[in-house]
């Protein structure tokens, strides 16, 4: 904008291309389902290989589908899709 005349300030804390600010966790009902699913193949697949270093991940996995989505609800935004029982493959 600088050719047209109109200064531009830029602040010093302005954000990255590829940065946003924080939110709120949110997870919804269809994604619990994902996390349940990908989990139980997660945990037997470091099982099978013998990695105990992967438990920080099975712990975040379960922190997602433990998440209480009622306190922190998004108050009527949903997925942009949904997820069907059809859908999974065991």
């Amino acid at each position: 904008m600088e050719q047209s005349g109109i200064p531009v300030h830029i602040p010093e804390y302005a954000l990255g291309k590829w940065e946003r600010q924080s939110q709120q966790l949110k997870v919804s009902s269809e994604y619990k389902k994902i996390f349940q699913i990908f989990s139980r193949h997660f945990v037997r697949q470091a099982q099978d290989i013998g990695d105990q270093k992967l438990k920080q991940e099975e712990e975040v996995l379960h922190t997602l589908i433990d998440w209480d989505s009622q306190v922190n609800s998004s108050k009527g935004k949903q997925d942009d899709w949904q997820y069907t029982e059809h859908n999974q493959s065991q």
